[in-house]
């Protein structure tokens, strides 16, 4: 291996690394031009990033049997490389991925991790971003990370900026408290797991799976929209809330709203169709909801105090004596498609207005 103390520079040429024991581990290492490669199609190689960098004028080839291990130092891959091996980031080291595609994997346990461009994707069900930070963009320029595989763990630090996006076509990504969501999150296969996440950016969602837990997200944009997939409320245990000021979700979606869990709706546009599993609270001060066809199961409660509920098709029934509404409109039907609404406990209060419409029914027996 290169002692410490020694410097190694590249400008040009060819650098061929095979073995194990070769080092960039002085402040002073450069490798700014040429190729380098890592590993051969016979042999295997890894370069060990202790100190120094790397820069996008570098043609870098990451053979299949290739590894590259950042603990410190910066790293900058670009569209003109080849990434077939392993690239792990722990430590201080940074690693800047510009547009790069791969068929390798990618690990960070720590570090930095910034991507910029549109191509990158973690499509390797190794690949683990488990710890340090993770930058999507910069605020100013289009950026987009695709996952179609592998994992983004609650132990990593996302910094998803304005302009740029997160497309989850597969794998798994956890966000909570600690990460800054302004940009744009589109889920369409996989899974989106949303852990006490604030947010000023978007959701989209049209396959897929998403899992809210906590107390704190919110769609709170008029461009969100859950059109698709599965929507979980809570876990069935802890209590959790799920918000809605604007946005929508469509009645496309199997949402479940598991025990001690609530869907607050203060605004937007809410439908909740047959596929929907009601065994949590849903509380409407503000904006609409849509319920087509639901059955609410007996431990859920349905509470309005204001906004504006339309109610079409059968099975739904205000069957839990903490099932109050209190104020905003009812609609009872829509005019045209038979509606039948029940009342077997709870109570609808005089402050609110109840328009039960052309071949709409209310039933009352207790309440």
């Amino acid at each position: 291996g290169k002692n410490s103390s020694a410097i190694f520079v590249q400008t040009d040429g060819t650098t061929t690394i095979v073995g194990n024991d070769f080092y960039l581990n002085n402040s002073l290492d450069s490798i700014e031009g040429g190729r380098l490669n890592i590993g051969t199609d016979s042999q295997s190689g890894t370069l060990n990033i202790d100190k120094g960098y790397i820069s996008d004028d570098v043609l870098v080839y990451v053979a299949d049997s290739g590894s590259v291990d950042i603990t410190s130092g910066e790293v900058t891959f670009d569209s003109q490389d080849s990434w077939e091996g392993s690239v792990n980031l722990s430590g201080t080291g940074n690693l800047n991925i510009n547009n790069t595609q791969k068929t390798g994997t990618l690990t960070q346990s720590d570090g930095t991790l910034n991507i910029s461009g549109q191509k990158f994707d973690l499509n390797n069900e190794n690949d683990l971003i488990d710890g340090g930070s993770l930058n999507i963009g910069d605020g100013t320029t289009t950026s987009k990370l695709n996952v179609s595989n592998g994992t983004i763990t609650t132990d990593s630090t996302i910094n998803l900026n304005n302009k740029s996006s997160i497309d989850i076509k597969g794998g798994n990504v956890t966000v909570d408290a600690d990460d800054a969501w302004s940009g744009k999150i589109n889920v369409s296969d996989g899974t989106l797991n949303i852990s006490g996440a604030n947010k000023t950016g978007i959701l989209t969602q049209t396959g897929g799976e998403t899992n809210v837990t906590g107390k704190n997200f919110d769609l709170n944009n008029e461009n969100d929209l859950v059109d698709g997939g599965k929507l979980n409320i809570g876990n069935g245990i802890n209590s959790s809330n799920m918000s809605v000021s604007q946005g929508a979700i469509s009645k496309d979606t199997s949402v479940n709203i598991t025990t001690n869990s609530t869907l607050n709706v203060n605004g937007g546009n809410v439908s909740l169709g047959s596929n929907t599993t009601w065994k949590g609270n849903v509380n409407l001060t503000g904006g609409k909801i849509n319920i087509d066809n639901t059955k609410k199961h007996f431990d859920g409660t349905f509470n309005q105090s204001g906004g504006t509920t339309i109610v079409t098709g059968s099975g739904f029934d205000l069957d839990n004596s903490s099932d109050i509404i209190s104020g905003g409109t009812l609609h009872i039907g829509d005019k045209v498609s038979q509606t039948e609404m029940g009342v077997s406990q709870g109570y609808i209060d005089t402050d609110a207005i109840v328009n039960i419409n052309r071949n709409g029914t209310l039933n009352i027996s207790g309440g």
